[in-house]
């Protein structure tokens, strides 16, 4: 009943109308309007042992990875969950310890549940997720 057609013909089909196709990094559209989409975001989900570490779970690590060493990438959305709450708030930070300077640019969010963290095209090479109250509890993160 339906005539079968190969996806290369269906594609060839399509360029050209009305329908979004997708170019890496932008969504081309009607009149060929360029439209940005978001990054994909990556969950990072921290909790903690005792005072000593925090055990972070996400893309790359073994389970618990023990005060992670991370790679986070510029222009890409990292979700930091700190299911450790109230009492090991963590904070970005573009230097080290409990009383380190705190990195505020491309982040939202608690500190105690769920905070954003878009990586600005300028960011340092170098930040750092502390605990706020501990300071044996902090996640190193390299950024390129």
């Amino acid at each position: 009943f339906f005539k079968q057609t190969p996806a290369y013909a269906m594609l060839r089909s399509l360029v050209g109308s009305e329908m979004c196709i997708r170019d890496r990094s932008i969504i081309k559209g009607h009149a060929n309007a360029t439209v940005y989409k978001p990054s994909p975001a990556f969950l990072y989900r921290f909790t903690a042992s005792g005072q000593s570490a925090y055990l972070v779970n996400g893309p790359g690590l073994t389970t618990n990875t023990s005060n992670a060493s991370l790679v986070f990438h510029r222009g890409f959305t990292y979700d930091l969950h700190n299911q450790a709450g109230g009492v090991h708030p963590l904070r970005l930070q573009s230097t080290t310890g409990t009383s380190g300077t705190p990195y505020t640019t491309g982040i939202s969010g608690d500190q105690t549940g769920m905070q954003e963290f878009v990586v600005p095209m300028d960011a340092p090479n170098t930040l750092y997720l502390q605990c706020t109250a501990h300071t044996d509890m902090m996640c190193t993160i390299t950024v390129k």
